[in-house]
């Protein structure tokens, strides 16, 4: 599978897929989710389905690309051959991931940036490993004229919220241009409208996360910035969550959990198109196929590449991030990235929250 694919190459030269089938806000990581409804498959259980017990891991998704190693994970046995039994449980439209959360129906799920506040705060999840990157973008519109970041001052760009981790990125990219991030017109909108703000021109570019990022391109659209290169190229955008619940009465199955699916992502980057194509027939993806593959053609799935010291300059990337953005109301004022006592103070802020326990499992 290719790694560093320069998507506005390959954009240009690949076919129009069709359309994104229903896609909408995606609380829990960078990535879009699709709000179609799945049948569930034999290892799929329902909404209604009941409380993870201590011993299982029961692990949330949405149905996007992102989510893929989970489904692998299950599907392929790569769980199964770590000793731990797990179950996919989709997230119903209407349903609030704290909620369910609350009541002990899931204990596991795709994590991202824009989360780091909230688990830090006592969400009730903990960020244990890497998972991957390539999710995140920046397109700005055919007629805006834009053609990098530095382009988007004095424009109007779209955003999910103020906590949008393509946003956010986004943001923090100004910030090392020297620029003023309030010299942009940020505008909200739902996620799923964003793509069609673009295209009719509300806005001059728009930040956003995949598959959308990848529908913004095909209507016409020009990526100016990704993270999948350049800094962020061997930086997480994505981790595993665990409940910290399940993290504290069992370690050890945390720990199964990553190393399975750390071998699922191995997996994945070897045989792409029969992950995908099960990720289809199974119902847990409902997007065009053609369209996944060349979403995860960017991807980098870390796998059994990935370790402690990634997982950490991922977090502190994303914690700067957040930190540029004002988002970090007590953190110390005007230091630069490297500045000893800002690490210091993202270390102390993610001491709960990012407990790395993805050390390599030999059975």
């Amino acid at each position: 599978m290719g790694k560093n694919v320069n998507r506005r190459d390959f954009l240009k030269g690949s076919a129009a897929v069709g359309a994104v089938a229903g896609v909408s806000a995606l609380g829990l990581a960078g990535c879009s989710s699709s709000s179609s409804s799945s049948s569930s498959s034999s290892s799929s259980s329902s909404a209604s389905s009941a409380a993870a017990s201590d011993t299982e891991l029961v692990i949330s998704y949405s149905g996007v690309q992102c989510e893929l190693p989970f489904f692998v994970g299950v599907e392929n046995g790569f769980f199964e051959k770590y000793g731990v039994s797990a179950r996919l449980r989709r997230k119903g439209e209407d349903e609030k991931l704290p909620v369910l959360l609350a009541n002990g129906e899931y204990n596991c799920q795709e994590m991202g940036p824009a989360q780091m506040v909230s688990i830090a705060e006592g969400s009730g999840m903990v960020c244990v490993d890497n998972c991957h990157s390539g999710c995140l973008s920046c397109v700005a519109g055919a007629d805006s004229g834009i053609t990098d970041v530095a382009g988007l001052v004095g424009k109007k760009v779209g955003r999910a919220s103020a906590s949008s981790p393509a946003y956010l990125l986004t943001r923090y990219e100004l910030v090392k241009l020297g620029l003023d991030y309030d010299d942009v017109e940020w505008v909200n909108y739902e996620n799923n409208l964003l793509t069609t703000a673009l295209k009719n021109g509300e806005v001059d570019a728009i930040c956003l996360g995949e598959p959308l990022a990848t529908q913004a391109c095909h209507d016409g659209g020009t990526e100016i910035w990704n993270n999948w290169a350049g800094d962020y190229a061997d930086k997480s955008c994505c981790f595993v969550g665990i409940a910290g619940t399940t993290l504290e009465k069992d370690e050890t199955l945390a720990k199964r959990a990553c190393q399975a699916l750390r071998d699922a992502e191995d997996y994945i980057d070897g045989n792409l198109t029969d992950a995908v194509e099960m990720a289809h027939d199974k119902g847990y993806i409902k997007t065009d196929i053609s369209l996944d593959y060349e979403v995860l053609a960017h991807y980098a799935f870390f796998g059994n590449k990935s370790g402690k010291d990634q997982f950490d300059r991922s977090a502190n990337a994303y914690w700067m991030a957040l930190y540029t953005a004002g988002l970090l109301e007590d953190a110390p004022e005007g230091k630069e990235a490297d500045d000893p006592e800002l690490l210091a103070y993202f270390a102390e802020k993610g001491k709960d929250s990012l407990q790395y326990v993805g050390e390599k499992i030999e059975l």
